[in-house]
């Protein structure tokens, strides 16, 4: 007991130590950016269970991403052992836990498959026929609106109620539930059946980056807070950034309205930023009128100003900050020999401390084909989602397939996958037979017998049928790593993919299922699955890994790095445009440009160019009215102009020291 607070309580600071200390009723702790809040979520709860005798089972503690929840638990394992930990999870792991055991209420079968978007978009497609995925997509876009708001299909908007309607209809029939659903159908639960929140432990809830709830989240959170109201929330709602997902900051800002009693305490020391970068920030988000008054500040050194460079176009751009990392890391390659050195200064930074920032995917493009020339090692998060990539997405759905053969979105996907003589026509009319008699794909594809297909057809199938059921012995066998090799070699994974990208991508998948080899083989499996399902952009990223990371504005979030670039600070870009007319949400938008400006610890370097290439055409630009906003005195001013280099010679690679 002693040693927890010698080593954690005594070193908070005073709000921090008043946080750590509240248990009882609604708490909301407004965290400004670097100002500890992982640290007092971790000591909140190792206090509460080693100093006030709370046990762990009555703890909820909710995070928003995979990585958030890992790195938590790290941090509370360190603080009280091997204990019996509370939980900590997402919303849609906790949801998933409360639908699993209560499904039986709902109709829900008990082992219901979980649809990511590209299965989403499969069964769309049944649904609605000739029409391209960009257009379903935005279809179920609309969908997802409408039960992040809990609206039924005959409480959506008229123009897509039927195609609602016949959607949650096909999910249903295919023994499936999509993201949204498992927080639609969680709430439905506990609103309908009191009697499941009474079963289930949680007193204390603690809900971390609050500012980014749903409605349909912030009302599961209503329920389960209900009985005893130990609920504290942690967040900032200037780093609201979610809206288009349905995210919807007048949760946070209006929290006490739900909450009567609420106590209010703000953290506003920042342990990250120098003083230059904050001030620099929150100059940019007091033009919110939505903006919560507070006073930020650290003990850090003064630091650098904030570096504002006007490159003469995106190619510059790039270059500018290429080299600015190749005379920091202490050396420049072959292809910068002639160019002026972008500054003097020396430093004991690694690549991993640098993070170039951007907007949209589009312009992560041209930096990673520049980054590549230069030899940086770089890794890219977020320009498309690991989880969705073909190679990824092959193996995931041999592993589905394996746990539940009834998946059949799994196995269309893998049935003919390398190419074993079973195509459409065949996959067709097999579909037929299970319709017409009313049973499982797969099990129709084992009625070789009576199956109306030729012998060469059914050969292949029952090569098929052979190789998939020694998968599924080895899964209640083998360790899922095992498995999975076993998947990779005999489906010739590796030589469908010969690019080392999409090998490395495999190798990535593999590596992370060797801690489910702890679990029993089939339960392992079981976890993956589940686990893999809501894993997001920022849940890949290895901060182990010794490169340059290129990221968009919002897979930034919860991230920080010594020296940050944000490349694109433009009209156009920063505040985003759909197009000359339509700008996206401002206040949104100059909060996510505050987030990615308090990501930086060290050094901020802004970017902006006087020309684009957009769609084709080079567009003269304007500097963005968010940079505008901030003082001129914390702000060191530069040029950069991409110069002619003299043409190598057609044999001559370049080099590079990297």
């Amino acid at each position: 007991m002693e040693v927890l607070k010698a080593l954690d309580l005594d070193l908070l600071n005073d709000n921090q130590r008043e946080a750590v200390n509240v248990f009882n009723g609604p708490l909301l702790i407004a965290a400004g950016p670097g100002s500890g809040k992982t640290r007092v979520i971790a000591c909140r709860t190792a206090n509460m269970i080693i100093n006030n005798g709370i046990a762990p089972e009555e703890i909820l503690l909710i995070t928003f991403s995979k990585k958030a929840a890992n790195e938590m638990q790290e941090r509370i394992v360190g603080m009280i052992g091997e204990l019996n930990l509370p939980f900590i999870g997402t919303f849609h792991s906790l949801c998933l836990r409360i639908l699993r055991t209560y499904y039986f209420k709902l109709s829900l079968n008990k082992n219901f498959k979980i649809y990511d978007p590209a299965d989403q978009i499969h069964l769309m497609q049944k649904i609605i026929h000739d029409v391209k995925d960009k257009s379903l997509r935005e279809l179920l876009d609309r969908i997802s609106v409408c039960k992040n708001n809990l609206l039924t299909p005959l409480e959506a908007p008229g123009e897509i109620q039927e195609a609602y309607r016949q959607y949650q209809s096909a999910l249903k029939e295919e023994n499936a539930v999509d993201f949204d659903d498992i927080i639609f159908k969680t709430y439905q639960l506990l609103n309908k059946f009191p009697e499941v929140l009474e079963k289930l432990s949680f007193k204390y809830l603690m809900v971390d980056e609050y500012q980014d709830t749903n409605k349909a989240q912030y009302e599961v959170l209503k329920l389960l807070a209900k009985r005893d109201k130990n609920i504290c929330v942690i967040g900032d709602a200037d780093q609201s950034i979610y809206a288009f997902r349905g995210a919807n900051i007048r949760n946070f800002l209006n929290f006490g309205e739900d909450f009567t009693d609420l106590k209010l305490i703000k953290l506003e020391q920042n342990y990250r930023s120098s003083p230059q970068i904050i001030k620099g920030a929150e100059a940019v988000i007091e033009g919110n009128s939505d903006h919560m008054q507070r006073n930020l500040w650290t003990e850090k050194a003064e630091g650098r100003r904030v570096v504002l460079c006007n490159a003469s176009n995106e190619k510059a751009e790039a270059d500018y900050i290429i080299k600015t990392i190749q005379v920091y890391m202490g050396g420049i390659s072959r292809y910068d020999i002639e160019a002026d050195r972008v500054s003097d200064v020396a430093s004991g930074y690694g690549f991993s401390d640098f993070a170039v920032l951007y907007r949209t995917h589009m312009q992560g493009k041209i930096l990673e084909e520049l980054f590549l020339k230069s030899g940086i090692p770089f890794q890219q998060i977020g320009a498309e989602n690991f989880y969705n990539k073909s190679e990824i997405k092959d193996v995931l759905c041999y592993l589905r397939a394996v746990f539940d053969p009834s998946d059949e979105t799994a196995l269309l996907r893998i049935i003919n996958k390398p190419v074993r003589g079973i195509g459409a026509v065949t996959i067709e009319k097999i579909r037929l037979y299970a319709k017409n008699l009313g049973i499982p794909f797969y099990q129709a594809c084992q009625e070789l017998d009576t199956l109306p297909l030729n012998d060469e057809n059914k050969k292949s199938l029952a090569e098929f049928i052979k190789i998939f059921e020694e998968f599924r012995l080895m899964a209640t066998k083998e360790k899922l790593s095992d498995l999975i090799k076993n998947i990779c070699e005999k489906n010739q994974i590796f030589d469908l993919y010969k690019d080392k990208k999409r090998q490395d991508n495999i190798f990535g998948l593999l590596g992370f299922s060797v801690q489910f080899d702890l679990l029993p083989p089939f339960k392992g499996l079981e976890n993956f699955i589940f686990e893999t399902a809501f894993m997001q952009d920022k849940d890949i990223y290895d901060e182990n890994k010794n490169a340059v990371t290129l990221l968009t504005l919002h897979a930034s979030k919860g991230l920080e790095f010594p020296v940050v670039f944000i490349a694109g600070a433009e009209e156009g870009l920063i505040p985003y445009k759909h197009s000359e007319e339509v700008l996206m949400n401002e206040p949104e938008e100059r909060r996510l440009f505050y987030v990615g400006m308090t990501r930086a610890k060290d050094e901020l370097h802004i970017i902006h160019t006087n020309e684009r290439n957009l769609f084709g055409e080079n567009i003269k630009i304007e500097l963005s009215r968010f940079v505008r906003d901030i003082p001129s005195e914390f702000l060191e001013k530069k040029e950069h102009v991409l110069k002619n280099r003299r043409k190598k010679s057609k044999n001559e690679d370049q080099l590079t020291i990297w």
